[in-house]
């Protein structure tokens, strides 16, 4: 008999096939620039690069410096990430640099003593045959190493950042059907099936850009268990796809067997933005708002928020793991105001786990 974990067990297997069938070039890495390559391995992240990097002959850093300080340069480094992989790895050769030479001054191997905006500017001002802007560039990389490793060295601190740029506002429900009008209004069946492709991947699972435009129609699967939920597969997670568009998106992939579900020919390489090619070529009306890829994943979020997704649920769905995403879609989630009906899930009334483990039932003793 084929039990619902057996079936869940081979939908996991489909999904690891599925992902590895993609050209590597076109998998989509969420927010991560171009990879670089570290003793043969491509690296996507900065916390890839940080634990990689050995600095070669040409990076002033001698083997014995390195086995005694790479364990610092790599704690140092780790607690400023920036986003690209190919500015961790500038930033850690520049700061082994620096720490070999600290170390050769006798300073003791601790931020405190070393990441200085003192110490950052005597060792930049000493720094060879080099321009002014790669001078900057030096500075400014030992300088956020310094800001984020140290807790009193003198160096300038930001601002705290509370909030940050606001979300973009949902759509409004009449929005969303006028869009829908347009769609059907469209001039040509191509366009046609790209803006309903827009819509029903931006509303019905959230997807950036770059997801929306390499999405895979084969990567678009039926739930094992779970009789008419569509998932979409990604490289990085699995998103339940809406039901309100479920047989748009099926319709969808009828319209397009094969390859990208979007459509179109080709790598997309050589367009800064094909998507946006894409959209561009729409015949949207001038009543309605520009169709922003923003306020459709905002819009999804809002709902899949408002019908009792938990943080931890959503922020696997949406690909993030930063709490300021939540706070900026927080504002737009109405409460249960209706006899307070909010409280009752909080306090446990209407709780799907159950009442909290270790208490007393009965109220008498425990």
């Amino acid at each position: 008999m084929t039990t619902d974990a057996m079936r869940l067990e081979r939908f996991r297997e489909d999904v690891a096939r599925l992902r590895a069938s993609v050209d590597a070039d076109l998998v989509y890495r969420p927010g991560q620039p171009a990879p670089v390559q570290i003793a043969g391995v491509q690296c996507y992240t900065g916390e890839q690069v940080v634990a990689l990097y050995k600095p070669g002959p040409q990076h002033d850093c001698t083997s014995q410096e390195w086995y005694e300080c790479r364990h610092k340069v790599r704690e140092w480094v780790g607690l400023s990430l920036p986003a690209s992989p190919s500015t961790t790895l500038r930033r850690i050769i520049l700061t082994t640099a620096f720490v070999s030479s600290c170390m050769r001054d006798d300073v003791p191997l601790n931020a405190e003593a070393m990441l200085t905006p003192e110490r950052v500017e005597q060792y930049v001002a000493l720094y060879p045959r080099r321009s002014l802007r790669s001078l900057s560039t030096l500075r400014s990389e030992l300088r956020s190493v310094g800001i984020a490793a140290t807790t009193r060295a003198a160096w300038p601190r930001p601002p705290a950042d509370y909030g940050g740029r606001n979300a973009a506002a949902p759509y409004s429900g009449a929005t969303i059907a006028a869009y829908w009008d347009a769609c059907l209004a469209q001039s040509t069946s191509h366009r046609r099936h790209v803006m309903a492709t827009i819509l029903s991947l931006g509303l019905g699972a959230g997807l950036r850009r770059a997801e929306m435009y390499e999405l895979r129609t084969s990567h678009v699967v039926h739930h094992p268990v779970h009789e008419g939920l569509l998932v979409v597969v990604l490289p990085d997670r699995l998103v339940p796809l809406r039901h309100e568009v479920a047989d748009m998106v099926l319709h969808l992939c009828d319209e397009q067997p094969t390859g990208r579900l979007i459509g179109g020919a080709g790598t997309g390489k050589s367009l800064t933005d094909p998507l946006g090619r894409m959209r561009e070529a729409l015949d949207v009306p001038a009543s309605l708002p520009l169709l922003n890829l923003s306020r459709l994943r905002t819009t999804w979020a809002v709902a899949c928020l408002s019908d009792g997704a938990n943080l931890a649920e959503f922020q696997r769905m949406a690909g993030t793991k930063s709490g300021r995403v939540l706070e900026k879609f927080a504002g737009f989630i109405s409460h249960r105001d209706t006899h307070d009906d909010w409280m009752l899930p909080a306090s446990g009334t209407r709780s799907a786990t159950g009442p909290m483990p270790g208490l007393p039932m009965d109220g008498g003793n425990a």
